[in-house]
C-alpha cells in the first residue's frame, strides 16, 4: 500500500511495477515510520500540544481580516507572481 501523495514521487510507473510486486516503496516520498519524505527534523514540527479548545474567536477574527487584507493586496500587486 502507498500512503502519501504521488506528486512527491519520481516514477510512477516504476512505483506500481513495485507496488504489484507486493514490494515497498522507497526513497523520497515514500512512507516510512512517518510523513512521506519527512526530514530528519519533521518530528520538531509536530503540534505537541494538541486541539485548543480556549482559543478567543475575537483575536482569531481580528487575525483572519487582517491576513484578508494583506492577501487582497497581494493578489492585486502585479509585481507578485503565483
Amino acid at each position: 500500500m502507498f500512503k502519501g501523495h504521488p506528486a512527491t514521487r519520481k516514477d510512477l510507473e516504476a512505483d506500481f511495477d513495485t507496488l504489484l510486486k507486493g514490494e515497498a516503496l522507497t526513497g523520497d516520498g515514500a512512507w516510512v515510520d512517518g510523513a512521506a519524505g519527512a526530514s530528519a527534523d519533521a518530528e520538531d514540527d509536530e503540534d505537541k500540544e494538541g486541539f485548543k479548545d480556549d482559543v478567543d474567536a475575537a483575536e482569531v477574527e481580528k487575525a483572519v481580516i487582517a491576513f484578508r487584507a494583506s492577501a487582497e493586496t497581494w493578489c492585486k500587486d502585479e509585481k507578485i507572481v503565483a
